[in-house]
C-alpha cells in the first residue's frame, strides 16, 4: 500500500512573468488523469508581473496538495531557475511545461510513463506539438516525425538545425538530473541539453500523439526576443551554444557524433545579429563560415549566403520578411 502512494512523476514548472498564460498551464496540468501519482514543482523566478500569486491563488482555490510553489527570492535567471526546479523533482520520471505552454490531452502523463515503462532503458520521450502563434488561433501542428512511435538516439538530434521536440512534450528519467553538467546554467536554453543528456542513459521514443500547445514567441519567452531587436542577444547565443558545443565533444559519449549541421546553425545566428548591428564585414564573415562548416543548413542560411555580397539589400529584405510576419501575426 505505501509503495502506491510513492510519487512517480514529476511535474516541472519554470515561471518567469507569465501572468496572461499561466492559469492555461495549470489547468492543463490539474486536468491530468491516469493510475499514477504525481507531484508539480512550479518555481516562479521572482516574477514582476503577479504570476506568483496567481498561482497561489490557482493552487488554494482548487485544493491542489500536490502543487508546491517555490519562489526565487530574487531573479536568477532561467537556467538557474530550471536547475533548482528539476533539484526538487523526486519522481522518477520528469515532464515539462513552462509556464507559457500548456497539455492538450487529460492523459498525457498516463500515456508516456505507460510507454516509458514497457520499453525499459527508454530514458526520454517526446511528441508533436500545436504551434500556437496567436492568441487567437493554434496554426496546424509542429515536430511531426511520423505516425508511429520510432526510437531515436543522439544522432537524430543532431540531425536537426533547430529545436527537435517541444520541451512541453518531455519525459525523461530524473536520473539525468544527476548528470546534468556544472556548466549547464551557464548555457543559454536546456531544450537541446536535456535531449541529449536523457539520450545519454538510454535511447528516446517519438509517440505521434499531439499532446500540447508551444507558444511561439509569446511574451518574455527567449524566442520573443530572439525574434525583436536583440541582435547581440543572438551572437551571444550563437558564440555561447559553440562553447557548449566544444564542451560536449570532449564528452566520450558525444565525441563519436557529428556535431557540424548545429554549429552551422550557430553561425546563422550570429551572422544575423551582425547584420542587424550593420557589421557587414563580420555578417559575410560569418554566413561563409557558416556555410563551409555545413552546405545549406537551412533555407535561411541558403539565401543569405548567396546574397552576402550584397549586405544592405540583405538588410532590407530581412527586415521586410520581419515586418510582414507581425503584419500577419494576429490574422
Amino acid at each position: 500500500m505505501q509503495e502506491e502512494l510513492l510519487v512517480k512523476v514529476s511535474v516541472c514548472v519554470i515561471v518567469y512573468n507569465h501572468a496572461q498564460y499561466i492559469q492555461d498551464c495549470l489547468s492543463s496540468i490539474a486536468d491530468q488523469r491516469g493510475n499514477f501519482q504525481f507531484e508539480v514543482i512550479i518555481r516562479d523566478d521572482a516574477s514582476t508581473d503577479g504570476s506568483g500569486d496567481i498561482i497561489a491563488d490557482f493552487i488554494a482555490r482548487n485544493q491542489l496538495n500536490n502543487f508546491t510553489l517555490c519562489r526565487a527570492e530574487k531573479n536568477e535567471g532561467m537556467m538557474q531557475n530550471f536547475l533548482h526546479a528539476l533539484q526538487s523533482c523526486k519522481g522518477d520520471y520528469i515532464a515539462l511545461c513552462e509556464g507559457d505552454d500548456y497539455w492538450t490531452d487529460s492523459y498525457k502523463l498516463e500515456k508516456q510513463t505507460t510507454l516509458m515503462l514497457s520499453n525499459p532503458g527508454c530514458s526520454l520521450s517526446v511528441h508533436p506539438c500545436y504551434l500556437h502563434k496567436s492568441k487567437f488561433n493554434k496554426d496546424g501542428i509542429g515536430f511531426k516525425k511520423g505516425l508511429e512511435i520510432k526510437q531515436f538516439g543522439p544522432e537524430k538530434v543532431l540531425e536537426i538545425p533547430g529545436q527537435f521536440a517541444p520541451s512541453a512534450s518531455y519525459m525523461f528519467s530524473r536520473k539525468v538530473v544527476d548528470i546534468i553538467p556544472p556548466w549547464f546554467t551557464n548555457a543559454p536554453v536546456g531544450d537541446f541539453l536535456i535531449e541529449m543528456y536523457s539520450l545519454k542513459l538510454g535511447f528516446g521514443l517519438y509517440m505521434p500523439d499531439v499532446m500540447c500547445a508551444y507558444r511561439v514567441f509569446s511574451q518574455g519567452s527567449w524566442s520573443d526576443g530572439s525574434r525583436g531587436k536583440s541582435s547581440r542577444k543572438m551572437i551571444t547565443y550563437g558564440i555561447e551554444m559553440q562553447r557548449i558545443i566544444r564542451l560536449m565533444e570532449t564528452d566520450n559519449t558525444f565525441s563519436k557524433f557529428n556535431f557540424n549541421l548545429l554549429k552551422s546553425s550557430f553561425w546563422v545566428s550570429i551572422a544575423i545579429g551582425h547584420l542587424l548591428q550593420k557589421d557587414f564585414k563580420k555578417f559575410q564573415q560569418s554566413i561563409t563560415k557558416s556555410y563551409a562548416i555545413y552546405h545549406f543548413s537551412s533555407q535561411t542560411q541558403k539565401w543569405l549566403y548567396r546574397l552576402k555580397s550584397l549586405p544592405r539589400l540583405t538588410l532590407f529584405l530581412f527586415n521586410f520578411k520581419r515586418f510582414l510576419y507581425h503584419i500577419f501575426r494576429y490574422k
